[in-house]
């Protein structure tokens, strides 16, 4: 079964951004500005747009009877077979800035503080994706954070 990223997240990303691009195409129109400069800035500003609003549509994290699969945008995926995993379980604090590895060993990939999701994982495991951190904790948030527990601790009993 299939889980997604939570699309409240998403479009307040979305109009952020647009709303910066909305203030560089203000900014443009002013004679006074270097046009390098701001052309440079611009263009650093449409990939990091492209990144944070593209990225998204690519996330979705899977249950199926064999472990669980996390997608994160284009550059994260990975898969726990269900024996090791410990636990997973409603996360309820507020994990901070998206994507901080703390020193308790844990990895953030959420984007907003709602719908979070604990998998506690049996032993520490390295990512290469994130530069072979070291973790046995991620934290996920979707939108139906009670149907990826329910479904998960159903997989974890058998």
């Amino acid at each position: 079964m299939n889980f997604r990223y939570p699309r409240f997240t998403y479009i307040i990303r979305t109009a952020g951004l647009l709303a910066i691009l909305a203030c560089i195409l203000f900014l443009m129109e002013m004679g006074e500005i270097n046009m390098n400069w701001l052309l440079g800035f611009s263009l650093i500003f449409f990939m990091t747009v492209l990144i944070t609003t593209i990225t998204p549509i690519f996330t979705q994290h899977e249950i199926d009877t064999d472990g669980i699969i996390l997608k994160q945008g284009v550059g994260f995926k990975v898969s726990f077979p269900f024996s090791h995993i410990e636990a997973v379980e409603i996360y309820g604090i507020r994990p901070g800035i998206f994507g901080l590895v703390s020193s308790r060993s844990r990895i953030l990939l959420a984007s907003g503080n709602k719908g979070l999701v604990r998998i506690k994982l049996n032993h520490k495991r390295r990512f290469g994706m994130l530069l072979l951190r070291r973790a046995d904790e991620i934290i996920i948030d979707l939108e139906k954070p009670e149907e990826f527990v329910k479904l998960a601790n159903e997989q974890l009993k058998v």
